[in-house]
């Protein structure tokens, strides 16, 4: 919920639909690959694979640590 709340401060009131709805479906695959994959893949190759991931998604959210949504001028 946090995310999703996030992605939409962050763009305008025209896409807040679309950041939403692609923030929902992210968390629905997820939650169809977590009950998929300890099944096809080992306990070793699971975590390594998950701790890549996040490690990426956050060497890209880096630049971003800091960032403001933009303020209105009212």
């Amino acid at each position: 919920m946090i995310s999703c709340v996030a992605a939409v401060d962050f763009g305008t009131d025209k896409g807040a639909g679309t950041a939403a709805g692609l923030v929902n479906g992210c968390g629905s695959v997820g939650a169809i690959l977590g009950g998929l994959l300890p099944g096809f893949l080992s306990a070793g190759a699971l975590f390594t694979g998950f701790a890549g991931a996040a490690l990426l998604a956050g060497l890209l959210m880096l630049p971003h640590w800091n960032r403001l949504p933009r303020t209105t001028g009212a």
